[in-house]
């Protein structure tokens, strides 16, 4: 299923959003571009998902905060990802969040995908990714467009077969 979806600060930004369905999981990915961040100043992106299991229904919250780069060009990402409905079941959880430059340089150190064992209704998880730009150039390719890709996948919420079992790809 994929369909163009808003962000919270600037609802010209089109957003991919995919949902896939597996055996004992469940994932969402979002990929979009972020233009211009000397002229927007800043921009977030502000999704709300749910995955209507049927064994375990979550729901969720994802936000992170691009900014335009400060004069001394140590950027900070805040990103937060809570699990918003309010069951005391755990699942286990995985994200995968992939950020480059106009000219391709992975930023953020997003290679690295972040586990989590078990976060329950109300949980939530806050990361502030941190780069430091190294040169004026950097700091222009940085603010004229960043290409985000970002995976949560959802595990261990049912044992249900669906007939959907493809894997998010980068």
């Amino acid at each position: 299923m994929a369909a163009a979806a808003a962000a919270s600060s600037d609802e010209s930004v089109e957003i991919a959003r995919k949902e896939y369905i597996g055996t004992t999981w469940h994932a969402f990915s979002f990929k979009f571009a972020v233009l211009h961040l000397d002229d927007l100043q800043s921009w977030t992106f502000h999704e709300e998902f749910d995955t209507d299991c049927p064994g375990m229904p979550t729901s969720w919250m994802c936000k992170m905060v691009f900014a335009k780069a400060p004069i001394t060009a140590i950027v900070n990402l805040p990103f937060s990802l809570k699990r918003t409905d309010s069951s005391d079941d755990p699942v286990k959880l995985r994200v995968s969040l992939h950020i480059c430059d106009a000219i391709g340089t992975h930023l953020f150190n997003t290679e690295e995908r972040l586990e989590i064992e078990s976060i329950c209704g109300g949980g939530e998880i806050e990361k502030e990714l941190t780069e430091i730009l190294p040169s004026i150039e950097r700091v222009e390719f940085y603010e004229m467009k960043l290409f985000v890709y970002l995976i949560v996948e959802i595990l261990s919420c049912h044992t249900v077969t669906w007939e959907n079992k493809t894997t998010p790809e980068l």
